[in-house]
């Protein structure tokens, strides 16, 4: 008989550790929303948070060459608008700023000073599509002068230039209701749209007005006991519109809108006639 012997032959894993880079605190880039970090230099020092930046793809670029990726920044100035005193409160707008810094705009920061340049409560946040905030607590009798900053997932962005000083008053309201005027069709050949009027109302409260608010409802039918179904409102518009217009799929619509000023917003008005899209 013949013995026979099982061989194991058993592998060694060797591990060889190339680098080793500690990540985070101060200096770091903040990879918010879903952004990873790049080097921005392979031959660079990595531990150096300065050679690193956020990706400008949500993933990164991995096999692209960094050092040709424009980093993101934060935004640049946004641009001051008119401001409109109130009964305590201000109205203040902007313009969206020229660069973005190669990221969205995410949204905005407005600030308040006094007559010497101190910052005046916290700073009033605002989302990304508004374009108007009214700043509340303010002391009647007392200037104030605002700057605005657009936002973006690298950070806050230059500070706009000041606005003009602007002095709340007492005995100031809220404007009365807008007059809802005919609802619309879309345009022949476009996309599936309607579309809702409306004309200022008689009475401004004492402050002008600064913009308007849409509402679309999506009734139930065309019957004047028709319920709502669902509703969706629009960003504030300036004080200049009188139309809003919604891609909407079929079915049967009502417009309402309210108007705006320094003080706040006024009672909703009357509800348009029905109308389907086209």
């Amino acid at each position: 008989a013949v013995a026979r012997r099982s061989c194991v032959l058993r592998r060694l894993a060797l591990v060889i550790l190339a680098d080793n880079v500690g990540y985070g605190g101060a200096g770091w880039p903040d990879p918010a929303v879903g952004r990873s970090l790049e080097l921005t230099d392979l031959a660079a020092d990595n531990a150096d948070p300065a050679n690193w930046t956020l990706s400008v793809a949500p993933a990164g670029s991995p096999g692209s060459d960094n050092g040709e990726v424009a980093a993101v920044q934060s935004p640049g100035a946004a641009q001051i608008g008119p401001v409109v005193e109130g009964d305590g409160a201000v109205t203040v707008t902007w313009r969206p700023p020229f660069s973005d810094g190669g990221a969205a705009v995410t949204g905005y920061q407005v600030r308040a000073v006094d007559a010497v340049g101190a910052q005046v409560g916290p700073v009033l946040t605002s989302a990304s599509q508004d374009r108007s905030a009214v700043f509340t607590g303010l002391s009647n009798g007392t200037g104030y002068r605002f700057q605005v900053a657009a936002l973006n997932l690298a950070g806050v962005g230059v500070l706009s230039e000041f606005s003009r000083t602007v002095t709340p008053a007492a005995g100031l309201t809220v404007p009365g209701a807008a007059v809802i005027g005919r609802a619309v069709q879309g345009a022949v050949g476009g996309g599936i749209t309607v579309a809702g009027t409306w004309t200022p109302p008689a009475v401004t409260g004492g402050s002008p007005i600064t913009g308007y608010r849409v509402t679309l409802l999506r009734m139930s039918s065309a019957a004047a006991d028709a319920y709502v179904v669902e509703s969706r409102l629009s960003e504030i518009l300036p004080a200049t519109a009188r139309r809003r217009e919604f891609a909407a799929p079929e079915g049967f619509y009502r417009f309402q809108v309210v108007a705006l000023n320094a003080i706040g917003t006024g009672p909703t008005s009357a509800r348009s006639n029905p109308v389907g899209p086209r």
